[in-house]
């Protein structure tokens, strides 16, 4: 023994595959924190979130494969990977069953086009949650991944405040109250993307030496979100601050601690979902926020329509993506005069609802099972061994979950909001891994110890040998990325190039290379048509349209769509005012309450001299919205060739008082 000095034992140095993989792993995951919330394509049609959900697919099928190297080739890494995976099958198993049994399985799967949330991004997020949990080891890892989420909201925070100034090279449009909607397309969802970070952003401005750099930071994140104007961000933040004060003053002393913060977690969506039946059906409560108007009203009016949808198919729900013809049929007529005549409801604005419309009762108990775990995960060091930094990071962690909990009960997530929130559950999920080697440490970069163990059989090959094992499940990512990012992207970037060629030789080109390219999404048909039918080919635009009809036969605006081209069809071939009738029609039948199809049954009425039912039809669309000056110009002329003078000026009068009123609304 050799005295007055310790012998250590002898460092191993990791594998070349290993530490290949720990990189390709951290630059994954770094890349969806960094990238996700900023990605858009201004020369696409869905700008933002297709741009942000082809990348999400894309990194999660990376992080799939790195996760399976590295279960294959370090046994002892496999329960670190296993626990996360395990967590999130419930959710997976539960949202798969959902698309099976969907009322319309093509929307399920894929998403909207404008969306984009069907099966297959829901499970990425569910793989970027669950590799990123089972692959970050390290507190270098851990604090790298925290610092990147609070520092991709700098270039977001700065163009909100381009936006701001007015000065938006790119001149988004938007019918929010604000017109601060950076990277993410809309004021409400860079709200709820900042109530998640800015818990993060306070916890690395803890330690005194980091202040100067994340205070800045920290300041332009809130002005962002008060410039937002969205409420319920608000809302969220104001919960956030709440959690995270009340965390840090009693977690020392609190000894069920863990399992209060655990059981709220799990039970939030079930809480949001009792929540907004008692808003709904409890008759004074839904009036006193029926009457504060605006937003309020319109959620008010959209859960009272949408919750008895739930009693229908309970315990699955209809599927993902598949409220908007649903919601249609129980359309309330109120909600235009909180959100316009044009208004389309694709989401119910509540996270319970929401959850329970999509995948039923089981889907929110499954949610609910990974939000506990995780919180269940972050919560299990004691405090008293934790630093002050650590002790930071996990209360923040907890106040961005919750505060974005409070959030979604009057918002929803897209995209960028969602990726985060995985990304956080990650975080929580790896916490007790990294406290222990060393713990997290958010004042400076220290790395951890790596867990080494022999060198597989693998990493005795040649490199050349190495990359034929693996070549077949490259492959075969690379060809599925392709498939489910590249391929949507291309289709949506040459309808774009088609929209602005219009009925041009290149337009028409772009449109059938776009509905090419995603044969089993119908808005590339309807655009196709609508190009078409300029081009003056009317039967060919009609097909295009019967197609997308194919895709989705239940959709009230396909119907109209149809029904317009045959409208203008009819300018040159009057036979075509019978289809156009049957089409809004069926419209009508689907969404009986929308005043605007109303509106176009009766223009084909009208125009087949047919005055006394297009009569009828446009009373119908005034009576579901007292505000349809269209209907009431049409009425005008239809009262006065009837004789009906009276009744002519008084709808004369009202389609003048209408109009002013809502072009001074919209100025």
């Amino acid at each position: 023994m050799t005295h007055g000095v310790q012998r250590l034992p002898p460092v191993e140095v990791a594998p070349p595959l290993t530490r290949q993989l720990a990189r390709a792993g951290a630059g994954l995951w770094l890349a969806a924190a960094l990238l996700v919330p900023l990605a858009l394509n201004p020369w696409g049609v869905s700008a933002f979130e297709l741009p942000k959900a082809a990348l999400v697919r894309a990194l999660a099928l990376g992080l799939l494969l790195v996760a399976m190297v590295v279960a294959l080739e370090r046994p002892s890494h496999r329960r670190a990977l296993l626990r996360p995976a395990v967590a999130a099958l419930p959710l997976a198993l539960v949202l798969t069953a959902a698309t099976l049994a969907s009322v319309d399985g093509r929307a399920s799967l894929w998403g909207s086009h404008e969306r984009q949330q069907g099966l297959i991004t829901l499970l990425s997020y569910l793989l970027l949650f669950a590799a990123t949990a089972g692959l970050i080891e390290t507190s270098a890892h851990w604090d790298r991944l925290v610092r990147a989420l609070a520092w991709s909201s700098a270039p977001v925070v700065l163009y909100g405040f381009v936006q701001a100034l007015g000065l938006d090279p790119l001149g988004w449009q938007s019918d929010s109250a604000s017109s601060v909607l950076s990277t993410l397309g809309r004021s409400n969802l860079l709200g709820s993307y900042l109530v998640l970070v800015v818990p993060l952003t306070a916890a690395l401005a803890v330690p005194p030496g980091r202040r100067r750099r994340y205070l800045p930071l920290l300041a332009a994140q809130l002005v962002c979100l008060l410039l937002t104007r969205a409420r319920s961000a608000y809302l969220g933040l104001a919960v956030a601050t709440l959690v995270g004060a009340a965390l840090w003053a009693t977690e020392a002393r609190l000894p069920r601690l863990r399992a209060l913060v655990s059981g709220g977690g799990g039970l939030a969506p079930l809480l949001s979902l009792g929540l907004t039946v008692v808003v709904a059906r409890v008759t004074p409560v839904a009036e006193r926020l029926t009457a504060l108007g605006g937003s309020i009203a319109a959620r008010v009016a959209i859960w009272t329509a949408a919750l008895p949808l739930v009693d229908d198919r309970p315990l699955l729900g209809y599927g993902p993506e598949t409220l908007a013809p649903l919601f249609a049929r129980v359309f309330p007529p109120p909600l235009v005069y909180y959100q316009g005549r044009t208004v389309y409801v694709d989401r119910a604005h509540n996270l319970g609802l929401d959850l329970a419309l999509g995948a039923g009762l089981l889907g929110l108990l499954a949610f609910g099972l990974l939000l506990g775990w995780a919180l269940w995960r972050l919560w299990s060091p004691p405090t008293a061994a934790l630093p002050t930094p650590a002790r930071a990071a996990r209360v923040a962690l907890t106040a961005a979950l919750f505060g974005h909990l409070a959030d979604l009960q009057f918002s929803f997530d897209l995209t960028g909001s969602a990726t985060v929130l995985y990304l956080l559950l990650a975080l929580a999920a790896a916490f007790p891994a990294v406290v222990a080697a060393p713990v997290p440490d958010l004042s400076a970069h220290r790395p951890g110890p790596v867990r080494e163990v022999a060198p597989r059989t693998t990493e005795r090959l040649g490199g050349t040998s190495q990359a034929l094992l693996y070549l077949p499940p490259l492959l075969a990512v690379l060809s599925l990325a392709a498939m489910l990012s590249l391929r949507p992207t291309r289709a949506d970037s040459n309808l774009w190039l088609a929209l602005q060629a219009g009925a041009t030789p290149v337009g028409l080109h772009r449109a059938d290379q776009a509905a090419s390219l995603m044969p089993r999404e119908p808005t590339y048909r309807f655009a196709y048509a609508r190009i078409l039918a300029q081009a003056g080919r009317y039967a060919d635009a009609v097909l295009q349209a019967r197609r997308g009809i194919d895709l989705s036969p239940r959709d009230p605006r396909a119907w109209a769509s149809l029904a317009e081209l045959h409208l203008v069809w009819a300018t040159v071939d009057p036979a075509q005012l019978a289809p156009a009738e049957a089409a809004y029609r069926t419209a009508t039948g689907l969404a009986p309450n929308m005043a605007v199809y109303h509106t176009g049954l009766g223009l084909s009425l009208a125009r087949q001299t047919r005055l006394e039912e297009a009569v009828s039809s446009w009373e119908r669309a005034v009576a579901l919205d007292a505000t349809d000056y269209v209907s009431y110009d049409y009425l005008a002329q239809a009262y006065a060739d009837l004789g009906r003078g009276v009744d002519a000026d008084q709808a004369a009068e009202k389609a003048r008082y209408w109009r002013d009123r809502t072009r001074f609304a919209a100025e």
